[in-house]
């Protein structure tokens, strides 16, 4: 059986629980680069394992381990060659986790400015618990429930390892105001000199300091930045072509080509792998 053929991810946008997204995958093969998410991103392994590439290193993490990635942050997960790994992902809204954390003392030492791995069994039981909750398509007052304390278990979990490192703040600050203009017009043909001057550097200073600080280069972020315009434009109901022209690819072609590289799915196989809430 091909890689390909071995890869399945399903996505829940659940109408109960809108500040949330999940994605339920089985993955072969390398279909993800450098790219990162503007939610806070949860992802359990529960099969397999990943090379997780991100902070200038790399970790393997194994089945029962959870990977917390706050928004923003520079990464790419795969299997390692031949292999494969199982994992259920959660996609938070920002302002929703950012309340719930200022409602639930973090006694384990999360740092929302910072990933980390986890290895707590019991809190990965609340996540996984919750994952069934969505599937067997509890009532809505048991899935919130359950997702509250599995949050609550993550902000109460120590790290077994936090991921730092990084440059100097000038140039983060830099990269991170070029990077604002982008997803302030994802869908706009931007030029290096109008982003350079936005934030004060040089056009030919600007492309290094954005890949040191984000992973990867102004139109690779910009074009991840439209995929997850694309998402939302699916998920709405919009057809494949118009989406493909307001998210600002060419055509649908570039669409597919984009999309799959940054969602490791085509948007038809997104949308077929969508179940409702």
């Amino acid at each position: 059986m091909s890689q390909e053929a071995r890869n399945h991810s399903a996505f829940l946008r659940d109408p109960d629980l809108p500040f949330l997204e999940s994605r339920d995958s089985r993955i072969a093969g390398s279909p993800f680069g450098v790219h990162t998410h503007e939610t806070f991103a949860i992802s359990v392994v529960t099969g397999g394992a990943t090379m997780l590439d991100c902070r200038g290193g790399q970790w393997l993490i194994p089945a029962g381990c959870v990977v917390f990635l706050p928004p923003g942050e520079p990464h790419a997960c795969n299997p390692r060659p031949g292999g494969e790994f199982v994992y259920r992902m959660f996609y938070v809204e920002r302002a929703w986790f950012e309340a719930r954390c200022a409602n639930v003392p973090r006694m384990g030492g999360l740092d929302l400015e910072h990933p980390a791995l986890l290895e707590d069994p019991a809190m990965i039981r609340t996540f996984l618990d919750f994952a069934t909750s969505q599937d067997r398509r509890a009532q809505a007052a048991e899935k919130l429930a359950l997702w509250e304390r599995a949050m609550d278990a993550l902000l109460g979990c120590a790290p077994s390892h936090v991921l730092t490192g990084g440059q100097a703040r000038a140039e983060r600050r830099a990269a991170r105001m070029a990077a604002d203009v982008i997803a302030e017009r994802p869908a706009d043909q931007l030029s290096m000199a109008e982003l350079a001057q936005a934030c004060g550097v040089s056009p030919t200073h600007l492309p290094r300091i954005f890949r040191q600080t984000l992973g990867l280069t102004p139109l690779a972020y910009q074009n991840q930045l439209r995929v997850e315009l694309a998402k939302r434009l699916l998920a709405t109901g919009t057809p494949i072509a118009q989406t493909a022209a307001q998210a600002g690819f060419a055509d649908q072609s570039h669409l597919n080509r984009v999309f799959r590289r940054y969602a490791g799915a085509t948007p038809r196989q997104y949308l077929l792998g969508s179940r409702p809430g």
